[in-house]
């Protein structure tokens, strides 16, 4: 319960109201997840990030930005038996609702890097294959953190 008001608040801190001048806005884009263990045999996952941003200028090139987003994540599992048959692949699903907060650089128009650190709360954890749909979310922690460097580009 502690770790999920810890991140109510953080997220809350999107929305704070200060002198300088806020941007609002959308983002969207594509993740690529997998997971490593030397016993599991996967592959990349492709899905998506969705949610809202500020953004304040600090600087002519520099800002910071503060989101909310929901992430797909997750991996496939390949089969071993036999490993040519893709029916019994499993997909493992992760839904995070995440609180990234990001010192941005401006490039060049439009384009920017970014880098900061990163909440995120554990929403769905969710094994399908074999015709089948497990819920595991009771297997994984509830809580994450970790750091974002991405490039992006403003339209």
């Amino acid at each position: 319960m502690e770790k999920k008001f810890f991140f109510l608040i953080i997220s809350l801190l999107v929305f704070q109201v200060s002198q300088a001048q806020f941007k609002f806005g959308a983002k969207a884009g594509v993740n690529l997840s997998n997971i490593y263990q030397e016993s599991l045999d996967s592959n990349l996952r492709t899905s998506f990030h969705a949610g809202v941003l500020t953004e304040i200028p600090i600087g002519e090139r520099f800002y910071f930005s503060t989101e909310i987003l929901y992430s797909s994540q997750g991996y496939l599992e390949k089969a071993n038996d036999p490993p040519e048959d893709e029916a019994n692949n499993l997909t493992t699903e992760f839904g995070y609702l995440q609180a990234p907060f990001l010192l941005k650089y401006r490039i060049i128009e439009g384009l920017n890097i970014q880098l900061g650190p990163q909440i995120g709360l554990l929403v769905s954890a969710i094994t399908r294959g074999n015709n089948q749909k497990q819920d595991n979310k009771y297997l994984y922690s509830d809580f994450e953190y970790g750091a974002v460097f991405c490039l992006g580009y403003k339209f």
